[in-house]
């Protein structure tokens, strides 16, 4: 029997209405909900507090390898996944069936240990196929227990099971809750996957986009990559913009976000403003870098987006360093004679387009404005701007020691020892020896060392 039958028997089209579901609590009363701990963050539009980062289950695993919010998840969903998944889709279909045919404390305490100990994502497929073939569930019983769980659970695999079988009741309640524990990153891998489940395709993209502006880790990953083919325009001006960047790697969002984002026809126009001009830098620059997703060799218009953007750049008055990385890191690929040429000619990247990329890198990295900004970001307060301003020195020549040094004295909780160290002058070893002794317990560390 399909899912889809399955269902039907009690729940038409609608989907289940909430009921009464009483269920013996098989955790501590005292522990706190995971919904409720979310739900106090949820109003607004802005990514949840750092306080709300730490999931109140996280002193329940100590001991366990840490990850961080969604990152199990996210790799092993892209990376491959657990082993003896039907075996666990049996034992806790097994259990499932035990506690909606006799909630006994003993038959939930078995079930839900049953899945706090496995993450979902090795057996959800599974049991989700095994379910309708399971003659004693209720649907209606499975989706009064899900929403009880999803609700009150205070454990996140139990959690995550829960929004993936809430995903076959689409109402309006049951979207709004797993909407809801979606904005922290440890479920928005479910969440996605319900949602498209429960929302008519046309909302996808509003929905999913949504949510990807609340959430900059694994969560934005796995629901750019989620968006339909055909999205509205405003989103994707905000793929190029900003939806692209993330805290994991920006080359597991930059293939979707330059085919879904139209990255070519957005450089086409004569007017590119500065915010998806450096988009599509940095967007281009991780389709280079390769890695973990598709690539600059998956994006046939890559050849062109590359010569469109370094075209706009050369007349723009943009002086943002990561500009400058990224026309250089165009310009080491398209000159690196151990690419497969002959391969790569076929998706756009001819001889005459290759040397008029050249051209333009040559062009653009020769402008006096990286300089001036180099100058002035070394100088600056903010982390970000002042080790992009290294980066950027590097590739222009820039001998940098004496602003390193000059930021350790005055910021001596940084680390810039490595820095410093790449030098052969005497007299700046030195220097560098008589700040560390100022700043460092050299006598501690020599017992740790010892240690």
């Amino acid at each position: 029997m399909s899912m889809q039958r399955w269902l039907a028997k009690i729940l038409g089209k609608q989907g289940a209405a909430e009921q009464d579901a009483p269920f013996p609590l098989p955790w501590p009363g005292d522990r706190q909900s995971i919904y409720h701990f979310i739900a106090l963050y949820a109003d607004g539009n802005a990514p949840l507090p750092e306080q709300a980062q730490t999931l109140p289950d996280e002193d329940t695993l100590e001991g366990e390898l840490r990850w961080v919010a969604g990152g199990m998840d996210g790799a092993f969903g892209h990376h491959g996944g657990g082993a003896d998944a039907e075996e666990a889709a049996d034992e806790i279909l097994s259990a499932l069936s035990a506690v909606l045919r006799k909630p006994s404390p003993a038959n939930m305490n078995t079930f839900y240990a049953l899945l706090k100990a496995r993450p979902p994502l090795d057996y959800i497929d599974i049991l989700t196929d095994k379910l309708p073939e399971a003659p004693s569930l209720s649907p209606q019983q499975v989706h009064d227990l899900m929403v009880w769980l999803a609700t009150n659970s205070p454990d996140r695999n139990p959690v995550k099971c829960a929004i993936a079988l809430l995903a076959f009741f689409p109402s309006d309640e049951n979207r709004a809750l797993v909407t809801t524990l979606g904005l922290h990153e440890e479920f928005t891998l479910f969440t996605a996957v319900a949602l498209r489940n429960m929302l008519p395709e046309e909302a996808f993209d509003a929905t999913l986009t949504a949510l990807a502006k609340r959430v900059t880790g694994w969560g934005r990953i796995q629901l750019i990559e989620r968006l339909p083919d055909e999205v509205s325009p405003a989103t994707r001006e905000w793929l190029l913009r900003e939806g692209y960047a993330n805290s994991v790697m920006e080359e597991y969002t930059a293939w979707d976000c330059a085919t879904k984002g139209r990255l070519l026809a957005a450089l086409s126009v004569d007017a590119v403003d500065d915010g998806v001009l450096t988009g599509a830098g940095d967007i281009l620059a991780a389709l280079i870098a390769g890695g973990p997703a598709r690539d600059i060799h998956d994006y046939p218009e890559g050849a062109q987006a590359c010569h469109r953007y370094l075209t706009l750049l050369r007349r723009s008055k943009n002086d943002d360093l990561r500009n400058l990385l990224n026309t250089s890191a165009i310009g080491a690929f398209a000159g690196d004679e151990d690419n497969n040429w002959e391969t790569l000619q076929v998706e756009g990247w001819s001889d005459e387009i290759r040397q008029q990329i050249a051209d333009d890198v040559e062009a653009i990295v020769a402008q006096e404005k990286w300089l001036t900004r180099v100058q002035q970001d070394l100088t600056a307060c903010d982390n970000g701007d002042f080790y992009l301003a290294l980066r950027a020195a590097k590739l222009l020549g820039i001998d940098t020691w004496e602003q390193v040094f000059a930021r350790q004295q005055t910021v001596p909780n940084e680390a810039n020892w490595y820095e410093l160290m790449q030098t052969e002058s005497p007299q700046r070893m030195e220097r560098i020896l008589q700040l560390a002794e100022q700043q460092l317990d050299l006598a501690a560390i020599a017992v740790d060392q010892i240690r």
